[in-house]
């Protein structure tokens, strides 16, 4: 009976700390949540503050760049107003005001996306000259002659090259040093980052030596020219300057953005230049290789051929089982290794596991022996409980009987001796009839008061008294059995 209870005091403990752990995992999930949300709504506040602040910068950028623009704009209306000559016919209206004020077409932008049959030099509807003088015609065929040439960088091509040189203007026309052109005289081996590598270059380039006199060995070479001095012959285009603005007081800021743009142009169709010039000659040294290589096999005989072909093939079988033999040796060792390491990881995965598994036990042991403790000192307080009760309800008991017994007995002799008084007298004769005069008749009265009022009313009394004591019984009884209680205790 003590151990089932002593089982289910544990089930109901390890139901408890149980709930108190999820309770506990609840809280701790619930504030993880609740700080992940906090820093979320942060996050996406401070990205806000910084999106606005970006705009804002971006607005009041857009707002300069267009004030500048129409600054610019006005500008060049003016200069051209003031530049151009009154014609005789227009008078003031030389220079047609609304014409003036339209907005051009971007003839580069056009041109780059439309080609060359929709960049055509839009001429105003309106102008006074329509004939066509001698000039016009020498310069209108000096435009369809540049025309043929397609003098587009490869940028200007797509609407993300335009796009990618309207945002990254330079804000300063740039200045190169005449010495930034100048090619080095050997920079395919010294501009390689290592020793080992330019020594390599350089074994490579005495090879090509090598063979070239090979191939040249039956003419009778006037000079001897190397293949890279050959490579180098053809000079490298070479950047043009720079053109550097020197204006006086405020710079124009169209004039500044039509030479920056021109140096721009410049630049890129000097980089494409090098790129094709690069690949013409990677083109040419490739095909002297090629031909070098087919010159050098075409001068064997055909037991050479034989022979290296036969030695090609005994290397490739060789190879092949080299190749096959280490790879089933890697295939061997990488196997016995991942066993190994599959092994050893569940050694450390059933050590791990051992160690949980007796700390759990020790830990169950130690709270067991705990309780087993608790359950011995609650056993041991309850027997001494329960032997004090004993003990107090066998006093109580006895006292109870003893109790009993003494008023029994009283009672039984009390109710005899009414019994007999009354018998008595009711066997004496009435009083009223021997009324006498004197002393006797005085003591006869006394007799029957106390025969008919007294005697009457303590009998009553004597006769009430159990039905008293039947109904102060079981408080006297309670209040006995705790003072007994008391006593033990004090006792104990």
């Amino acid at each position: 009976m003590l151990y089932d209870l002593e089982v289910k005091e544990r089930d109901d403990r390890e139901r408890h700390f149980e709930k108190l752990r999820e309770r506990r995992l609840h809280q701790i999930r619930e504030t993880l949540e609740e700080r992940e949300r906090m820093r979320d709504e942060a996050n996406r506040l401070r990205l806000e503050k910084v999106k606005g602040e970006r705009l804002a910068t971006l607005q009041r950028v857009i707002g300069k760049v267009e004030a500048k623009r129409a600054t610019v704009e006005r500008k060049a209306l003016a200069d051209t107003a003031s530049k151009t000559s009154a014609s005789a016919a227009r008078g003031l209206y030389a220079l047609d005001p609304i014409e003036t004020l339209r907005r051009k077409t971007d003839l580069i932008d056009v041109y780059a996306k439309g080609g060359l049959r929709v960049a055509e030099i839009q001429h105003p509807k309106n102008a006074a000259n329509t004939g066509k003088s001698p000039t016009r015609k020498r310069q209108l065929a000096y435009l369809s002659r540049y025309r043929q040439y397609d003098v587009r960088p490869t940028m200007l091509m797509y609407e993300e090259g335009i796009n990618e040189l309207e945002v990254n203007k330079i804000p300063k026309i740039q200045t190169i040093p005449q010495s930034a052109f100048i090619p080095p005289e050997n920079h395919a081996i010294n501009s390689l980052p290592s020793l080992y590598q330019r020594r390599e270059a350089t074994r490579v380039v005495d090879a090509l030596e090598y063979v070239h006199t090979k191939i040249k060995k039956g003419d009778t070479p006037a000079e001897t020219i190397r293949v890279l001095e050959l490579y180098r012959a053809t000079p490298r285009p070479q950047r043009p300057d720079t053109p550097v603005l020197e204006l006086e007081g405020e710079v124009d800021g169209a004039e500044q953005e039509s030479c920056i743009l021109l140096q721009r142009l410049l630049r890129g169709r000097a980089v494409q230049n090098d790129f094709f010039d690069g690949k013409e000659r990677c083109r040419g040294l490739i095909e002297e290789l090629q031909a070098a290589s087919n010159a050098k096999y075409a001068e064997r005989s055909d037991e050479e051929k034989r022979a290296e072909e036969e030695a090609k093939l005994r290397e490739a079988i060789v190879d092949s089982i080299a190749t096959e033999a280490q790879g089933d040796i890697i295939y061997d060792t990488l196997d016995y290794l991942f066993h190994e390491m599959t092994r050893q990881q569940d050694i450390r995965a059933l050590e791990a596991l051992r160690h949980e598994a007796e700390a759990v036990r020790a830990e169950r042991e130690a709270r067991e022996a705990e309780l087993r403790a608790q359950e011995r000192i609650l056993h041991d307080k309850e027997a001494v409980q329960y032997a004090a009760y004993v003990r107090a309800i066998e006093d109580v008991v006895e006292c109870y009987s003893h109790d009993l017994y003494t008023t029994v007995v009283e009672e039984c002799a009390v109710e005899e001796a009414i019994n007999e008084e009354c018998d008595r007298l009711e066997m004496l004769p009435s009083s009223t009839a021997n009324i006498t005069s004197g002393s006797q008749a005085a003591e006869n009265l006394v007799c029957d008061i106390l025969d008919d009022f007294v005697l009457p009313a303590v009998i009553d009394m004597v006769r009430l008294k159990p039905d008293e004591l039947d109904r102060k019984a079981p408080a006297a009884a309670s209040v006995e059995f705790t003072m007994s209680l008391a006593n033990n205790e004090r006792s104990d």
